[in-house]
Parts: C-alpha cells; sequence; structure tokens
C-alpha cells in the first residue's frame, strides 16, 4: 500500500510539473500574441488575453496542477519522516500547499473574475473608467498572489533539496534544491526579483521553470524508488516462498 502510494506520488508530481511547464503555451499561441505584449500590463493587453480561450485554458491547468503538486509534496514529506527527515520533508509540503493556495487565489482573480469584468467594458472606453479600474486592480492583486507563492515555492526547493541530499541519499538534486532556493533568496533579498510577479517576469519565469523541472525530477526519482522497492519485494517473496 505504502510503496503503491509512492508510486502514485511520483505520477502526480511527473503530471504536475509538465503541466506547469507548458501550462503558459495556449496564452503565448493566442491570436494576437507577441513577445512586446506578455505578459499583459496595460488595459488594452489585458482585455486581449483575458478574453482568448488560451487565457480560460491555462488558468484551468493551474488548478489541475494544485491537487497533483500537493498530493507528491504530501506522499513524499511522509516517506522523509520514515527516512529521518520529518521537519525537512514537512517544510517542503507545507510549503508546497500554501503556495498551491495562493496560485489557487491568483488564478480565480486572473482567470475567471477578471473576464468577467472585461466582458463590460467596451473598446471605446478608457482606463479611467470603473470597469477598466477594476480590470487592473484585478490583475494587480491577481499578480501579487501568484508572485508571493512563485516565491514560497521557489525557498521550498531548499527543504526538498535538504531531504533528498540526507535522507534518499540523492547528492545532485539534493544540492541542485538548495542552490535554487539560494539563487531565489538573493533575488528576493536585492529586489532583482519582485513580489508583484508582473514586474519582474523575465526573471522569476525561468526560475519557475527550474523550479517545474526540478519536480519533475523529484517525481522520476520518487517513482523510480517505488518500482525498486516494488520489484525488491516481489523478488524477495518469490525466493523465500
Amino acid at each position: 500500500m505504502e510503496k503503491d502510494l509512492t508510486r502514485k506520488a511520483g505520477i502526480a508530481l511527473i503530471l504536475g510539473a509538465i503541466i506547469s511547464i507548458f501550462r503558459v503555451l495556449p496564452i503565448v499561441l493566442a491570436e494576437g500574441a507577441t513577445r512586446d505584449n506578455f505578459p499583459p500590463e496595460t488595459l488594452d493587453e489585458i482585455m486581449l488575453f483575458s478574453q482568448t480561450q488560451g487565457w480560460h485554458i491555462s488558468h484551468v491547468l493551474i488548478l489541475v496542477v494544485v491537487p497533483l503538486l500537493v498530493f507528491g509534496a504530501g506522499v513524499f514529506a511522509r516517506d522523509s519522516v520514515q527516512k529521518g527527515q520529518a521537519s525537512a520533508g514537512m517544510m517542503a509540503f507545507i510549503g508546497t500547499g500554501f503556495s498551491m493556495i495562493l496560485f489557487s487565489v491568483a488564478t480565480v482573480l486572473d482567470g475567471f473574475a477578471l473576464p468577467a469584468v472585461v466582458q463590460h467594458i467596451s473598446t471605446a472606453e478608457s482606463a479611467s473608467d470603473t470597469y477598466g479600474t477594476l480590470t487592473l486592480f484585478t490583475h494587480e492583486v491577481a499578480s501579487i498572489f501568484g508572485g508571493t507563492a512563485s516565491a514560497i515555492l521557489l525557498i521550498t526547493a531548499l527543504f526538498f533539496g535538504i531531504a533528498l541530499l540526507r535522507g534518499f541519499e540523492n547528492r545532485w538534486l539534493g544540492i541542485a534544491g538548495i542552490i535554487l532556493s539560494g539563487l531565489s533568496a538573493i533575488g528576493y533579498l536585492t529586489r532583482i526579483l519582485e513580489l508583484n510577479i508582473s514586474d519582474s517576469f523575465g526573471r522569476v519565469g525561468p526560475l519557475l521553470m527550474l523550479m517545474f523541472l526540478y519536480l519533475l525530477a523529484v517525481g522520476i526519482v520518487t517513482l523510480k524508488r517505488s518500482v525498486a522497492s516494488l520489484i525488491e519485494t516481489t523478488v524477495l517473496t518469490f525466493l523465500y516462498h
């Protein structure tokens, strides 16, 4: 049962990471999207993107990712406890869970509330209009929630790294997590990275991609560990029975 749960957690982390890496594609491939207007900042850009099908698909995908990564991190924490790394494992789970809650809030605001507000704006109205102001405010708040979630998730790589290094004896993946969190912490402390993700998307975005690649690697290692354990159990059962 425990091995099966670990296997499912590995699969969940892999799927969650892959979806996270590619979930922005529907937006950047949307009609009217260019390198100059993504991510959207002005009212016109927000109006353009928020009414595309790609915008809706991308935000729905985030809500699909949330339970996958939370489940994967939860089982990782359980396995870490068994390896003597309870503190690191639990912090990895708490950090992932809290970041996913904030990502969910940002998604509801930007992916569902924002398009509903934009529908009330006509092309003749300016940003000073009530709905225009509300649109910009909603996007700003969503960006802060999303940016804060990103920061927490990036720092959480530290605890994944410690647990993997000390408990699972995975040296390189452990060190990679510690380095990723360290670089992120320096970025936020020096204000190179901002908690409002719109203000430093070009710098936070690549780090997030590295984080999702890191979670993909954690998922693969978790899956391989469960398969190896299952094979070992099967062989021993066959030999002694």
